[in-house]
């Protein structure tokens, strides 16, 4: 299990936001074991594992390593290690 963030970056349809169930900027944190994949619903998982933190659409398009499109929205992944990295990024610089 990977644990990490998800954030909501941007939504990409004429949908009313407010009427849906993530927004963005929303920001959900747990776990996951498989990496978004075109197709295939990201599943975010709680860390008992059974609770669902956030179950997207099936994902359109991967933007990167860490970015994923889905019918709604585009999200980004943070994993632990990638906010390790920034610390001690920041703390050489």
């Amino acid at each position: 299990m990977i644990k990490a963030k998800v954030i909501k970056l941007q939504n990409i349809t004429d949908k009313d936001e407010s009427r849906m169930y993530v927004r963005t900027g929303d920001i959900f944190i747990g776990q996951f074991v498989d990496w978004p994949e075109v197709g295939m619903s990201f599943h975010l998982l709680g860390f008992d594992e059974w609770e669902s933190k956030l179950r997207t659409t099936p994902v359109t398009e991967l933007i990167g390593d860490r970015e994923f499109r889905t019918l709604n929205s585009i999200y980004k992944i943070v994993t632990k290690e990638d906010e390790r990295d920034e610390r001690i990024k920041i703390i050489l610089e």
